[in-house]
C-alpha cells in the first residue's frame, strides 16, 4: 500500500476527470477542503473540493470515503492519499491516508 512518500507519479485532478475509467485502481494525491464531512463508527465519508485548499481555485467536487478515523471538519484544507474508484460509475476516491494542510499567515 502506497503512502505520501512512496507515491511518485500522481495523475491530476484535471487529468483523471477526462476519461476516469482510465484511471481505476490508480492512487493520487490531491488537495482540497473538506465539505459535508459524515463520520459513523471507524469510517469517514465527505467531499473534497479539488484545489480549493487556499480558496483560489475549485476544479472539481470529489467524495472521498476512508475506512479509518481522523479528526476533521468541515472547511479544513487536507492532502488525500486515495484509490480512484468509480461506484455507480462516477468518480470517487477510496481515502488511504490524508492530513490537514496548514497555511503560515
Amino acid at each position: 500500500m502506497p503512502d505520501f512518500t512512496t507515491v511518485r507519479d500522481s495523475f491530476g485532478f484535471r487529468e483523471v476527470a477526462v476519461d476516469p475509467p482510465l484511471y481505476a485502481g490508480c492512487f493520487v494525491v490531491w488537495r482540497g477542503k473538506v465539505a459535508n464531512l459524515r463520520v459513523s463508527g471507524e469510517a469517514l465519508s465527505f467531499d473534497l473540493l479539488v484545489g480549493y485548499e487556499s480558496q483560489q481555485q475549485l476544479h472539481g467536487v470529489v467524495p472521498v470515503s476512508t475506512t479509518f478515523a481522523a479528526e476533521l471538519a468541515d472547511g479544513d484544507a487536507v492532502e488525500v492519499l486515495g484509490r480512484v474508484a468509480l461506484p455507480s460509475g462516477k468518480l470517487a476516491l477510496e481515502g488511504v491516508s490524508l492530513h490537514r494542510l496548514y497555511s503560515t499567515p
